[in-house]
Formats: C-alpha cells, structure tokens, sequence
C-alpha cells in the first residue's frame, strides 16, 4: 500500500486509508446479517464460504493497519480498530462452531449460550470498532475524502437471546440444510454415439450395432459420499433386456464422476428403453435425481443400389 506524506513528514492519507480498510469489511456485514436473516436459505456450504470470506478480510485488515504508521494524535486508532477486528473474528468463529455443532449434535448441551457469547463478541467489536470512529474523528489529522462506513455486524435491533434460541432451533431441527448430508443425484445421462432430437422431438441415434451409457452422477451435499452403484437397464421394443451394474466411487462434496457402461448391443431401426438408476430409500418415491428414464430408436441402415440409369437409396 503507497502512503502520501506531508513536507513535515507525517501521513497526511491515513483516515483514508483507515476508511479503505473499513469499507472492505462493511461490504461483507450484509452478507453475515442474511445468515441470520434469511435462515431457509443458509445451508452449511453458505455458511462456512460467508465466514471464511469476512475472517480473511479481517486478518488482512489486521495486517494492513498494523503496518501503516499512525500520526501522534491518532496512535491508538490501530490498537481499537485491531481489537474491534479480533473480537469480531472471534465472534464469527463461535457462531459457526455452535450453528454446526447444534446441526450435527444429537444433544448439544450449551449451544445456545455458545452462540449468545458470539453474538456477544460481535457487538464487542461494533463498540470497539465505533470508540475507533470517534477517536479518529477527534484527532487533528486530514479527514478521509468520504465517511467512515458505521461498521455494525450485529445491531442493537437484534435481541441476542432470541435470536440464538432461532438460530439454533432452526440449525437442529430435522431436515436443516446445516445438517451433514450426502446428496447424489443424476447430473447427465449420454450415449457414445450421441442421440439427438429429430424434427418429431424423439432421440435418435445413428446407424451403429452397439452404445456406451455415460452417466455423470454429482455430489451437491456438504460432506462425502458413501460408495453406491448405479443401476442401468436397456430394454428393446422386441424384449432383449441388458443390464449393468456401475460403481459409483466414494465423492466429496460439490464434485461429480462420470461413469461408462461396457457396449451395448443394438438393433438397427429397432426402439429402446433406458432405465438409470441409483438406490432408492424409498422404492415408492419417484426422485428425477436418482432415476431417470428415455426412449430412443437406433437409424436403419442406409443402403445404396446403383442400376444403369440412375442411383436408388432406401432405409433410414
């Protein structure tokens, strides 16, 4: 970071730089606040990416206020805004561990005053971090071009009793997207030739004697998966059922693999089925993630008779 310095010496752009530095941390207070305000949209994935982000923006705040050279009047505007900035990281961190640990406890005794002690450490800093505020507005140095951003991560408005009793209700209930879970689904189903859609909107493959099935199966949970199998069935319009079993390794989460069966035996002009299909909990539901189903038909071999006047083509 480039400093201006006065004839005389001393920094004549700190407040600003001290505002530049605010504002990148007020930018990220909307996006804490939604987790607490938009609950049904706060899943363990949001939760860890929003935390993670506003930690790292704070240590690098930390790191840059404490080399930058405060003039005299304003020498303990960095210790306030470094105090400010450790209670609210430290805030953070406890209200992530205690949302999770509500989420994947059976009995977690004390979650709820975990997180009112986080909640606490961020109004902790909203004061340290306004007293920082003051003090640099009191100090006969240059004024920043623009006003310093009121920093607030947790508002007064907020009750800090009942806000932890909702969060953590809503992080142990049953169902809650904070909850560890696997969730494997059925991204992409292809073939090798690849069908398309024809003017009548049916896939059709070309003219071939045999397919590969590609299956792409996804992992959008929040923690690995269990090793599994997908099932695949091809059935002809004549009755020829072929069937295959693939593996579908251990994946972590928000990852995909893609699977292939060996060839496929087909017909030429001849309809089909295919049936793909990971283990259903229940065999009675019908998911579009874990099975899915499509009709297609194999060309007919083009054939080509050439006479004395004039070249004929049928099939097809």
């Amino acid at each position: 970071m480039s400093r201006l310095l006065a004839d005389d010496g001393s920094p004549v752009l700190y407040a600003e730089e001290v505002r530049e530095q605010a504002a990148a941390i007020d930018q990220l207070v909307p996006a804490f606040q939604s987790l607490i305000l938009q609950l049904r949209d706060t899943d363990r994935i949001l939760l860890d990416d929003t935390i993670d982000e506003i930690v790292a923006t704070l240590d690098d705040v930390r790191v840059t206020i404490a080399e930058m050279t405060p003039p005299d009047e304003a020498a303990d505007v960095p210790v306030i805004f470094g105090l400010a900035a450790d209670a609210w990281a430290r805030g953070l961190e406890g209200f992530r561990t205690a949302l999770l640990k509500a989420a994947d406890d059976p009995a977690p005794l004390g979650v709820e005053n975990e997180v009112i002690d986080a909640f606490v450490e961020l109004r902790v800093g909203d004061v340290l971090y306004g007293q920082m505020v003051d003090r640099l507005a009191a100090a006969d140095i240059p004024p920043p071009v623009g006003p310093i951003p009121p920093v607030t991560f947790f508002p007064r408005t907020f009750p800090i009793a009942g806000t932890a009793s909702t969060v953590v209700a809503f992080a142990a209930a049953d169902g809650s997207p904070l909850e560890l879970r696997a969730v494997l689904g059925i991204e992409q189903v292809t073939t090798d030739p690849a069908w398309i859609v024809d003017v009548t909107d049916a896939l059709v493959i070309e003219n071939t004697a045999a397919i590969l099935v590609k299956i792409v199966v996804s992992n959008t949970g929040n923690t690995e998966s269990l090793a599994t199998t997908v099932g695949v069935e091809l059935a002809s319009n004549d009755g020829v059922v072929q069937s295959r079993v693939l593996d579908v390794p251990v994946l972590a989460p928000q990852t995909t693999t893609t699977l292939s069966t060996d060839l496929l035996d087909v017909t030429p002009g001849a309809l089909y089925q295919l049936l793909v299909g990971l283990p259903a909990a229940n065999i009675d539901e019908t998911d579009p993630a874990r099975g899915r189903s499509f009709e297609f038909r194999i060309n007919e071999q083009v054939s080509t008779t050439t006479t004395s006047d004039a070249t004929t083509t049928t099939g097809g």
